[in-house]
């Protein structure tokens, strides 16, 4: 039974990514590596997310918007993956 699971979630977690718009929450050092990293099959990320949006623009010519414009995308044709990583002080 639990193999099946993992299959069955394997086939939506594809399914996802092909059919979604991907967009990053971070724009950080995690996600520029990300994009310096990213499989070559997968569709690029459309656009970014951070808190500094303004200091930042782009990477890679992939646009970075503020948080506070992320009710202009359709949550239910993105895919969004999360880039970032703070440690306490």
């Amino acid at each position: 039974m639990k193999k099946e699971i993992r299959t069955l979630d394997s086939q939506l977690q594809k399914k996802d990514i092909l059919n979604r718009d991907i967009v990053l929450f971070g724009a950080g050092q995690l996600g520029q590596m990300a994009i310096d990293l990213w499989p070559s099959e997968l569709p690029r990320p459309i656009c970014f997310f951070d808190q500094n949006a303004e200091a930042i623009k782009n990477i890679n010519g992939i646009p970075v918007y503020s948080l506070k414009d992320a009710h202009e995308f359709d949550s239910t044709k993105i895919l969004l993956l999360v880039a970032a990583f703070k440690l306490p002080v």
